[in-house]
C-alpha cells in the first residue's frame, strides 16, 4: 500500500467516517515519508475547501461534489517518488491538479500559492473544527482565529492564536507544535490541550487534558501534567499553575456535553461563554443547588426551561438581552 495514494481513506478521515480498520490501514501508509508529505499537502487543500465552505456554502457544496466525483471515478495510481524532494513535491503537486482539475479556480489559485501565504481560519458564530496539514485537530471557539505559515510548515508546526481553541495534536518527536498567542508560547509533540486566549481576558489559560505541555513567556517557563492549567498574566508575563476541572474547561468542543453535579455558577458561566449571553445570578440562589444533564446543541431557552425544571428557579430577560435568573416565588 505504501506506493499507491489511498484516496478513498484519506477523504474518510478528513470527514470523519472512517472506520477502525482503515484508520490503521491509512496510519501505515501515512507512517511513510514521503507519503506523509504527500498527505500533508492534501489536507491543505482540504482545508481551503472547508475556508471556502465557511465563506460561501453555495460554491463550496457544488466543489465538493465535484470533487467526490472525481475520486470515485479514479483508481489509486502508483507513484515512484523521484529522490529530488523538490521534484517529487512537483510529482505531487500535478497529481492532486489533474484529479482535482474541475475544482474552481479560487481553490486551485488558493492551493498554489499556499507556499507563499499565511493560512487564516476564522470561526465567527459559533464553533468550527479545522485540520491541520499534519493531521491535527483543532476546533475553534466563537470569534477565534489561527493562522499558520505554509511556507514552513513542514519543518515547523507553528500556530498564531486570537480566541479559544481546543487542540489535539498529532504526534511528531522531531517537529514540536508550537501555538503563539498574546506573548505566550505553548509547546507540546503529541497531546490534547485548550488555549483560552480572548482579548477581553487579562491572561491566557492553558488547560491540559492529556500529554504534557511546556508554557513560556518572556520571563519564565513552566511544564504541566494533564489536569492542571497555566494562568499567564499578559501584561507581567507571570505563570501560575493549579489542579482544575480541564475536561470542564474543553467540554465546549465536544459533539455532546455532560454535566455532573454542577453548581449553577459553574453552569452560568459556560452557558454564557456557549451561547454569547449575558447570565446574572440572584446571590439568593444557593450554592448546593447542582444540576446534571446533557447537552448536544439544544437552544438556550430550552436549557433554561431545563434548568427551572430541575431546580426551583425562574429567569427572564432585559431590554438588551441580559438573563437574569432568581429563585422560584
Amino acid at each position: 500500500m505504501n506506493n499507491k495514494i489511498p484516496w478513498e481513506r484519506i477523504i474518510k478521515e478528513l470527514k470523519q467516517e472512517i472506520s477502525l480498520d482503515e484508520q490503521a490501514d491509512l496510519d501505515r501508509w501515512k507512517a511513510v515519508e514521503n507519503n506523509r508529505v504527500l498527505y500533508e499537502e492534501f489536507v491543505q487543500l482540504w482545508n481551503t475547501l472547508m475556508f471556502e465552505r465557511m465563506t460561501q456554502p453555495s460554491r463550496a457544496d457544488k466543489c465538493w461534489e465535484k470533487m467526490e466525483k472525481r475520486l470515485a471515478g479514479t483508481k489509486s495510481r502508483e507513484i515512484r517518488f523521484p529522490a529530488n524532494k523538490f521534484r517529487w513535491m512537483a510529482v505531487a503537486a500535478s497529481l492532486l491538479l489533474i484529479l482535482l482539475l474541475s475544482i474552481t479556480g479560487y481553490v486551485t489559485n488558493q492551493w498554489i500559492r499556499s507556499n507563499h501565504v499565511v493560512q487564516t481560519y476564522a470561526s465567527y458564530n459559533g464553533k468550527s473544527k479545522v485540520i491541520l496539514p499534519d493531521g491535527t485537530t483543532v476546533w475553534l471557539h466563537k470569534e477565534t482565529t489561527l493562522e499558520y505559515s505554509s511556507s514552513v510548515w513542514s519543518n515547523q508546526r507553528k500556530v498564531r492564536l486570537n480566541g479559544e481553541a481546543c487542540f489535539n495534536v498529532t504526534k511528531d518527536k522531531s517537529r514540536p507544535f508550537i501555538v503563539q498567542s498574546h506573548g505566550v508560547d505553548v509547546k507540546v509533540y503529541g497531546t490534547v490541550f485548550n488555549v483560552d486566549a480572548r482579548k477581553d481576558k487579562e491572561d491566557v489559560s492553558v488547560s491540559l487534558i492529556s500529554g504534557s505541555v511546556e508554557v513560556a513567556t518572556a520571563n519564565e517557563t513552566k511544564l504541566i501534567v494533564p489536569g492542571e492549567e497555566a494562568t499567564c498574566a499578559k501584561n507581567t508575563g507571570q505563570i501560575e499553575v493549579e489542579k482544575t476541572d480541564v475536561a470542564f474547561e474543553a467540554l465546549w468542543a465536544q459533539e455532546s456535553i455532560r454535566f455532573e453535579k454542577k453548581s449553577i455558577k459553574e453552569l452560568s458561566g459556560y452557558l454564557s461563554r456557549w451561547y454569547d449571553v449575558k447570565i446574572i445570578l440572584d446571590p439568593s440562589i444557593p450554592e448546593s443547588q447542582a444540576y446534571t444533564f446533557t447537552i448536544k446543541g439544544e437552544p438556550f431557552e430550552e436549557i433554561l426551561r431545563l434548568m427551572a425544571r430541575i431546580n426551583p428557579i425562574e429567569y427572564h430577560y432585559t431590554e438588551d438581552e441580559t438573563v437574569i435568573i432568581t429563585p422560584k416565588k
